[in-house]
């Protein structure tokens, strides 16, 4: 037998040996029981959940909400984040718990402007779900109003005197000049609120507004962002009883509007 064949054989014996040992080594080894254990794998609680803006204040929501929750996403874990058009809406997600079976969930976000969403990132207990996205028709603002504050039940009106507008461009002026009265006979406080985005009374959204007449004090005024853009003012109570009005007695005031940034009530640049 030639040196080649010699140690060919012995690899095969040494190997069949080794075979034998490890199937005899593992015929002794115990066996115990094997327990098998349940797996639970959670799903998706629902495919579609509608989500809808909260109440505008100033053309802006904080809130959005979700009604009538479904029974299987009751008491878990929500995250979302609205989409304009070149991204995320706030720097960071809303994230809040679901309350239980057809309850609405109201959601606290970043301030926003519901024309503004394109779109919705959802998760509920980490599963994507399909956001069916709406927005209420915002209720129209008029050009003005009057209101009289703390008393609902008491009524006042206000009406355009004259208008005047001249200029072009960014020197673009106007001058509306309004009369504030009332039906009551009684003195009641008046305030207007002036939607300068309503171009039926105004020719132009102005970027800046001024008191004309000098007898006006600012309540609020919307972000320059927001549409539409309120101006909200009273009348001075240094004047006597000019902050008030009663029936047979108007109260006359006077804005300017420009289409650049200026003015004592708002400046927008």
């Amino acid at each position: 037998m030639s040196r080649r064949r010699l140690l060919y054989a012995v690899a095969v014996i040494g190997a069949l040996l080794i075979a034998g040992l490890s199937t005899a080594s593992a015929a002794t080894l115990p066996l115990s029981g094997i327990r098998l254990s349940t797996l639970t794998v959670a799903e998706r609680c629902a495919p579609e959940l509608p989500v809808e803006s909260g109440p505008t204040t100033g053309g802006t929501a904080t809130s959005v909400t979700i009604r009538q929750v479904p029974a299987d996403c009751g008491g878990k874990s929500v995250r979302l984040r609205l989409l304009g058009a070149s991204g995320p809406l706030a720097p960071a997600d809303a994230v809040a718990t679901l309350p239980a079976a057809g309850a609405t969930a109201t959601i606290p976000v970043a301030a926003f402007t519901p024309s503004a969403v394109r779109g919705v990132a959802l998760t509920v207990d980490g599963w994507g779900v399909t956001p069916a996205w709406s927005a209420p028709t915002p209720t129209p603002v008029p050009g003005i109003a009057c209101t009289v504050p703390g008393n609902p039940a008491a009524t006042c009106d206000v009406k355009v005197t004259s208008s005047h507008e001249w200029g072009s461009g960014a020197s673009r002026t106007y001058l509306r000049r309004f009369e504030v009265s009332t039906t009551s006979t009684k003195p009641v406080t008046w305030q207007l609120t002036l939607n300068l985005s309503d171009t039926t009374l105004f020719p132009f959204v102005a970027a800046g507004l001024s008191d004309q007449q000098g007898g006006l004090v600012k309540v609020s005024a919307s972000a320059c962002s927001d549409v539409p853009r309120l101006v909200t003012v009273k009348g001075t109570e240094s004047w006597g009883s000019y902050h008030t009005v009663v029936a047979g007695e108007a109260r006359s005031l006077e804005v300017q509007g420009f289409a650049s940034a200026g003015g004592n009530l708002l400046s927008c640049s």
